[in-house]
């Protein structure tokens, strides 16, 4: 026993919780990450901007974020993404022009990794990566879904299997699913299990708890049985426990080390792991995560891109698609967007026709501001570009910020520059500033209060103007919407309301074909089309698969045989 006893004192373990694992991108010898990646972002840039000799804005950009990834040690993340991402283009799999905070890099726009040009829409940097706030990059990509698990695939053989996994997520019992699950262990009849699906309220993420407190109905049915009063306390108990395993949608991790190493995993799917952690276990190893998300809207884009090369023959470049075209804001104007991505809910059609859109910039800020709070700058914002209203701005410093907007605070973006000038703070503080106000947390706010009047007072501003604009940000700050996402998802909006506008049968027989086995959204489709004058011809057999294509300007309906 002593010996044993003296064999337990002897064993130690330390757990480290704030490793990173990066993983690294194969070089040739000799070579180094931060090389390479100068290398490929120089030529990405010539490249773009079509010039040998660099504008020294880009220029001073490029550096500037080049010391930042180098000096956070994210070099070869960034060369990895680049590299599935020319896979990718180089198979046609159509990937998204950005996601979130990645579109503001004008490294990520130089490696083709996104398509959004960040000083052409004024985007900070330090929204994505802050130099005071360490923390992994988040580069989300999106592809076309029916063939993002290719790249996943690429990526899986490039590092090899034991180094990338995709990660599991656990299915919990909700309120309704542990109620009827339970209720037919307790042999309830089917018309109780009915019941009591009516009793628990349809709404979101509701507990049987809550759903106990509000419904009288159902705790007077709960109390009229003790069998059923056993039934609910089961319930209770049952109540979040996992119910099944998945895969989750998007995240894939890769690690410079054999991931059994560092976390669980399992057999997964066409032979890629899968991680026995959900996603806050695994991202807290300090795996890096990336995700691989499938977007529907990029898969009806290329079905009309296809269906145009093969009655017009023309192949589509949507990066060449110009951003001014007089057919696409006319149909904008009338909210003529049924079919069109983030555009086609009632309230964005009425928000498009009351702002009337003429420019690019105003389908970005549409996108912004139509949320819950900011919603209700929609009739401000059109009052003021149609100038049936006078734009205030909060200082004259502050126009060349918000005169885009027409002197609206829209995009976090904005809080970031007004910091900047009015308070002298470095953008890595205007984005530590944006986040802790949008916390509200007492002692925060008084503490950033301070900080930025003493900073506006250096600045020669009075303390009455530096209070009146710290009191805009608090009020803007839940409502800030990141510009970079807003610019990137505009852009899959914009080319959709062109497709609808220029090529209007391609762009519905596509329409027509995914919504095939929804006959109501078959029926709304079909009838807006016949309303623009586009025949249907009646169905013929073939062997190809189920779907409408465009025969002479008009849809046809083809099934097998």
């Amino acid at each position: 026993l002593l010996q044993m006893e003296s064999l337990l004192m002897s064993c130690q373990v330390q757990l480290t919780t704030n490793d990173v694992y990066m993983p690294r991108f194969p070089l040739q010898k000799g070579d180094t990450a931060e090389k390479i990646l100068q290398q490929q972002v120089v030529a990405g840039l010539q490249r773009r901007l079509k010039m040998d000799s660099l504008p020294s804005q880009y220029l001073e950009r490029m550096n500037y974020e080049l010391d930042v990834i180098q000096s956070m040690g994210y070099s070869d993340y960034f060369l990895i993404v680049a590299d599935f991402m020319r896979f990718a283009r180089e198979d046609q799999i159509l990937t998204g022009p950005g996601r979130g905070s990645s579109a503001s890099s004008l490294v990520a726009y130089a490696l083709e990794i996104t398509q959004v040009d960040p000083l052409q829409y004024d985007l900070l940097f330090e929204r994505f990566l802050n130099p005071e706030r360490i923390t992994l990059p988040d580069i989300d990509i999106d592809f076309l879904d029916t063939r993002r698990h290719e790249v996943i695939q690429y990526v899986a053989k490039k590092y090899g299997k034991q180094y990338v996994s995709q990660i599991i997520t656990f299915g919990t019992l909700s309120a309704k699913a542990v109620a009827r699950d339970v209720a037919r262990m307790f042999n309830f009849e089917s018309e109780t299990l009915e019941m009591i699906s009516k009793l628990i309220p349809n709404k979101p993420g509701i507990t049987l708890q809550e759903a106990y407190s509000k419904s009288e109905n159902l705790r007077e049915w709960i109390a009229a049985e003790p069998i059923r009063q056993k039934w609910f306390k089961t319930s209770l108990r049952l109540e979040g426990l996992p119910r099944n395993a998945s895969t989750h949608a998007a995240g894939v991790v890769l690690s410079p080390v054999p991931l059994v190493d560092i976390v669980p995993i399992e057999e997964g799917h066409e032979g890629i792991y899968l991680t026995q952690w959900p996603m806050l276990e695994v991202e807290q190893t300090g795996l890096l995560k990336i995700d691989f998300l499938g977007l529907r809207n990029l898969t009806i884009l290329e079905q009309i891109r296809k269906s145009i090369q093969f009655t017009h023959d023309v192949r589509l470049d949507f990066n060449q698609i110009p951003l001014n075209d007089g057919k696409t804001f006319e149909l904008l104007q009338h909210g003529d967007t049924a079919g069109i991505f983030q555009l086609e809910s009632d309230g964005m059609k009425n928000a498009l026709r009351e702002i009337r859109p003429t420019h690019f910039l105003d389908i970005v800020a549409v996108n912004a501001l139509y949320r819950p709070g900011p919603m209700e700058f929609i009739p401000l914002y059109a009052r003021r570009k149609h100038k049936k209203e006078q734009v205030m701005m909060p200082h004259p410093d502050l126009t060349p910020i918000l005169e885009e907007t027409h002197g609206v605070i829209i995009y976090q973006e904005q809080i970031m520059r007004i910091a900047n000038v009015m308070a002298g703070f470095s953008f890595g503080q205007a984005d530590l500033l944006r986040r802790a106000v949008s916390k509200k947390k007492r002692d925060v706010l008084e503490q950033q209060r301070a900080s930025f009047v003493q900073g506006a007072l250096a600045k020669g501003y009075t303390e009455q103007v530096a209070e009146e604009v710290y009191a805009l940000i608090v009020r803007f700050a839940d409502y800030g919407f990141p510009k970079s996402h807003a610019v990137a998802y505009s852009i899959i909006s914009y080319h959709m309301a062109y497709l609808k506008a220029n090529y209007p049968v391609n762009f519905y027989a596509a329409l027509l074909t995914n919504a095939t086995g929804n006959s109501d959204k078959l029926a709304q489709i079909l009838m807006e089309a016949k309303a623009r004058g586009i025949e249907i011809l009646p169905p013929s057999i073939n062997r190809s698969m189920r779907h409408f294509k465009v025969e002479g300007g008009k849809i046809r309906f083809s099934f097998s045989a």
